[in-house]
Parts: structure tokens; sequence; C-alpha cells
């Protein structure tokens, strides 16, 4: 597992809060180049558009972020690149969707009925998850501003 203290202010961590209040932290930044290095398997996972509509209203994606990615996507032949889901170990959920919050939303506008993803298992996304980061609600988190970063 990876430490806190490793991290800068303002570092890009993916933070996914369970029904049941326990906080996964998880180097998504890291986590996407180790499955792009090490090519696990690539599902076709469907696109659910009221998913995306859902990232929109509730702030979980920017929308200067999602317009960048249409303008690459849409004047290109380009494939939308994988999104990451982990398995999750107590469902429900099933997984969780780590990488890709904004291909996934942009693919919905577009009106995919798929989108490729790698599913991972818990001992492939677990070595890039970060403790000693403070424990967040659900209510908290969703009150964050969205990050702003370049990508």
């Amino acid at each position: 597992m990876l430490k806190a203290k490793d991290y800068p202010a303002g570092s890009p961590i993916y933070t996914f809060i369970h029904d049941k209040g326990e906080n996964f932290h998880i180097d998504s930044v890291r986590l996407r180049l180790w499955c792009l290095k090490n090519n696990p398997e690539i599902f076709l996972v469907p696109v659910d558009p009221s998913i995306g509509k859902e990232y929109i209203r509730d702030k979980v994606v920017s929308q200067r972020r999602l317009l960048q990615l249409f303008k690459r996507y849409n004047s290109s032949k380009e494939d939308i690149e994988p999104i990451i889901f982990g398995r999750f170990p107590y469902p429900p959920p099933d997984a969780m969707l780590i990488d890709g919050h904004h291909r996934f939303t942009l693919a919905s506008m577009l009106r995919a009925e798929f989108i490729s993803a790698f599913v991972l298992e818990i001992p492939q996304w677990e070595a890039f998850r970060i403790e000693g980061l403070p424990d967040l609600t659900q209510k908290v988190l969703r009150n964050r501003p969205v990050a702003e970063r370049d990508y």
C-alpha cells in the first residue's frame, strides 16, 4: 500500500466511499500507467446514459475537461481510451470506476452503447491504494469542487 505522506497537496487521488463509510483512496495515475504497461484484459462494458448525467449533475466531472475530450475524440477516428474498474471487496457495488469518469461521461453523451475498460481484480488495484489520508463522508466528498487540472 502507498503512503499519504508521499503525496503533495493537490495530487490527483481517486476517492471512493462505500455506503458503509469505508474510504478507498487510490493513486489512479500510477494505476493507469500500470494498466498501459501490463495490458490487463480489456472488456466492453455497457454505457448507461443516466450515470453520465449523474456525473454531470453531481459535479463528478469537469465541464472543461469534457469539452477537451469532445474536441479530441470528435475530430479524430481515435477510440476513447479504456477506463478502469476495480472489482469491489464486498458488493454492492460489484466494481468501482477508478479512472475514466470523464471518458465514460463523454461516451454517454456520444450515445455509445459500450466503452472499453480494464476490469481489475482486487490484488491488481489494491497495490495502488493510499493509506493515511483522512476519512471523508459521502456528503463531504460530493460537496468538494471538481479538481481542475491539466491532463
